[in-house]
């Protein structure tokens, strides 16, 4: 009889089927897990990106000083420095404030630069920060 009932068998029961939706579920909050947390990955980046443009601007413009204009040092510091720093507000997908802060020590004959860019992100301020060595600088 037990062979007879396994033979007949044309469909799943309730426990299969319980099983089964389990095992999509796992599955499922599984790949949505992933699938969140690779666009918030993608997201930052994005972010990570456009505050290293705004440095490499940034330390453009103070190349662009040094270039063009030998007086902007007075006792190892940029006097035109502090009007380059500031914050830019740029829309990606929701406002963006980024502050940026450029610095330029030991100014002799080599001048170390250092430009910082800092931003908000998840409660926490994030950085991007370029550092370089300007020589034959007067």
């Amino acid at each position: 009889m037990s062979q007879k009932f396994m033979g007949n068998k044309k469909g799943m029961t309730l426990i299969e089927t319980v099983v089964a939706i389990g095992i999509f579920m796992v599955v499922g909050g599984a790949l949505t897990t992933l699938l969140i947390n690779t666009i918030s990955m993608a997201n930052a980046a994005k972010i990570r990106i456009v505050a290293t443009r705004l440095a490499d601007q940034k330390m453009e413009q103070v190349k662009m000083v040094e270039q063009t204009n030998k007086m902007a040092i007075q006792g190892g510091n940029f006097t035109s420095l502090n009007s380059m720093n500031g914050s830019e507000q740029i829309s990606l997908g929701q406002s963006r404030n980024f502050f940026t802060r450029a610095t330029a020590v030991n100014c002799t004959t080599t001048c170390s630069v250092s430009v910082v860019v800092s931003w908000a992100e998840k409660g926490k301020t994030a950085n991007v920060t370029l550092n370089t060595i300007i020589s034959k600088w007067l």
